[in-house]
C-alpha cells in the first residue's frame, strides 16, 4: 500500500473522525473475513483439472464511514482497507486502500469556503486484463477548492472558486497529472424544493511526461435540482469543449447529467444518464456512483476522451416481510479521439435475500459484464459472468457468519483469457 505526502487529507479525516465527540458524529465501523477454495487459482484457460491449482484465500477488510457537520465545518468519508494473502502464492499478497473523503470549511451561508477531496481507487492496468494482483494500478485524486460567496438577494447567491487538482499513479507514473482553473456559478432560489444554477468553468490539465498532450477545458451548463419527500432529481445540459495546446485541436460536444430517485412503497428507483469529456489521466474522477463502469486503465496512453453512461437501480423491501432484492443495469461508452481504444461496456446485476428464520437466512447474487473494443484495438472482446449463493447465519452483537459457493466463468476473443473458476468459503463480518 503507497501512502504518501498526497493522501495528508486522508489522514486528516482519520484523525479528526477518532477526536470526534460520537453524539455529533456517527462515525460506522465494519470488519469483515473471508476464507475461501478456489478450484483455478491461476485462472487457467486449460481444461485439464491437473493443471489447475487448489489454493486457499484469505481476505481481511476494515471498512469505516465517518459523517460530521457543524455550523463551519462538515466531513464526508468512506474508506475500505484490505489485505489479501494467497496460501500458494498463485499471486502476491497484497495490502491497499480504497475510498474517498470530502472536508468543506465554511458553510454555504458563509462568505468564504474551501473544500478539501481525496479519492483512491484500484483500475486494471488494461480494459481486457485478468483481474489478478499483477494486473492492479491504483490513481489517487486530490482536490482543493477555494471558495468566495457573494449574496445578491435572499434567493440569489453569486460564488467564485478556484480549481486545484492533481492526480497520480501508483505504477504508471507516466499518467500523472495536474488541473488548474476556475468557475463562477450562479444559484438562483426558486422555492424551499428547487433551484436553478448556471456554471461556467475553465480548466487547464497538464501532463508531467508529455507536456505534448496538454490541454484546456471549459464548461458552461444549466443545472435544475428538485427535493420532495418521495422524488429527487437534478438535470443538468451545457457544452463543453477542449483544446490541445500543441495542435490547437478543438472538441466541442454537448454535456448532460441527469439523476433521478423516486421512493415508494418499500421500491427505491434509481436512473442515471450522462456525457462529458475527460482524459486518460482523469477518467472517471474516481466516481464509484449510480453509473460508473469505466473502461479506463492505467496502460493507456494519454488522449481525450467522450464518455458516455447510462444506468437504472431499482431495490424492493416491500415485495414480502422477509425478502430483499435488487437489480442494475449499466451501459459506459468511451471514445478515445486519437488512439484506437474505444470501448463499449454493458453490465447487468442482482441481488435476493430471504430470512428463513430470526436467525438464518439465503441469499442470491449475480452478475454479468460484456465488454467490447475499437476493432483496430489490442484488445479482445469478453465477457464474464458471477454468482453466488450463500447460507447466512446472524448472532448478537451484530455479528454475520456467510457459508458460500460461487463460480465466476469468462469468455474471451483471446482464448488465453477464457476461464471457469469455482469458489467455496466463510465469510465472517461485524460492525459498530
Amino acid at each position: 500500500m503507497r501512502l504518501d505526502k498526497r493522501q495528508m487529507l486522508c489522514w486528516l479525516v482519520f484523525l479528526v473522525s477518532i477526536n470526534t465527540n460520537a453524539a455529533k458524529s456517527p462515525v460506522a465501523f465494519n470488519l469483515r473475513a473471508d476464507s475461501q477454495f478456489s478450484d483455478n487459482a491461476l485462472k487457467s484457460a486449460t481444461d485439464d483439472n491437473n493443471e489447475k491449482m487448489l489454493e486457499r484465500q484469505d481476505t481481511f477488510e476494515f471498512l469505516t464511514n465517518v459523517g460530521y457537520n457543524n455550523e463551519w465545518c462538515g466531513l464526508i468519508a468512506n474508506y475500505v482497507a484490505r489485505n489479501e494473502t494467497f496460501q500458494k502464492s498463485s499471486q502476491e499478497d497484497n495490502t491497499y486502500l480504497e475510498g474517498r473523503a470530502s472536508l468543506s470549511l465554511g458553510n454555504s451561508s458563509q462568505p468564504l469556503g474551501l473544500d478539501l477531496t481525496h479519492s483512491r481507487m484500484r483500475l486494471l492496468t488494461a480494459p481486457d486484463a485478468l483481474a489478478i494482483t499483477d494486473n492492479y494500478d491504483e490513481r489517487d485524486i486530490t482536490s482543493a477548492k477555494p471558495i468566495v460567496r457573494i449574496r445578491i438577494t435572499p434567493a440569489d447567491l453569486w460564488t467564485i472558486q478556484g480549481n486545484f487538482k492533481e492526480t497520480r499513479y501508483g505504477t504508471e507514473l507516466f499518467k500523472n497529472s495536474r488541473s488548474t482553473g476556475a468557475e463562477t456559478a450562479w444559484l438562483r432560489k426558486l422555492s424551499a424544493v428547487d433551484h436553478l444554477i448556471l456554471t461556467a468553468q475553465q480548466s487547464k490539465i497538464k501532463f508531467e511526461a508529455n507536456p505534448l498532450a496538454d490541454y484546456s477545458y471549459r464548461n458552461v451548463k444549466l443545472s435544475y435540482e428538485v427535493e420532495l419527500r418521495r422524488l429527487q432529481y437534478k438535470i443538468e445540459v451545457g457544452q463543453n469543449q477542449s483544446e490541445t495546446e500543441a495542435t490547437q485541436v478543438l472538441l466541442s460536444l454537448p454535456s448532460y447529467n441527469a439523476e433521478i430517485t423516486y421512493q415508494y412503497g418499500g421500491n427505491t428507483i434509481k436512473v442515471a444518464a450522462s456525457q462529458m469529456i475527460t482524459d486518460s489521466s482523469n477518467g472517471n474522477q474516481n466516481n464509484r456512483g449510480l453509473g460508473d463502469n469505466s473502461l479506463a486503465a492505467s496502460g493507456i496512453g494519454f488522449d481525450i476522451i467522450n464518455m458516455k453512461t447510462a444506468a437504472i437501480y431499482w431495490s424492493n423491501s416491500g415485495l414480502c416481510e422477509r425478502c430483499n432484492m435488487s437489480l442494475s443495469a449499466v451501459s459506459t461508452k468511451e471514445d478515445y479521439q486519437s488512439l484506437n481504444e474505444d470501448g463499449h461496456d454493458n453490465s447487468v446485476s442482482g441481488d435476493f435475500s430471504y430470512r428463513l428464520t430470526r436467525t438464518m437466512g439465503l441469499s442470491v447474487a449475480f452478475s454479468h459484464h460484456e465488454r467490447s473494443f475499437d476493432l483496430r484495438s489490442n484488445h479482445g472482446k469478453y465477457t464474464t459472468s458471477l454468482g453466488r449463493l450463500s447460507l447466512d447465519y446472524f448472532f448478537a452483537n451484530q455479528i454475520t457468519a456467510k457459508l458460500f459457493v460461487g463460480q465466476e466463468r469468462r469468455q474471451s476473443e483471446n482464448a488465453l483469457q477464457s476461464y471457469d473458476e469455482h469458489l467455496t468459503g466463510l465469510s465472517l463480518s461485524t460492525r459498530f
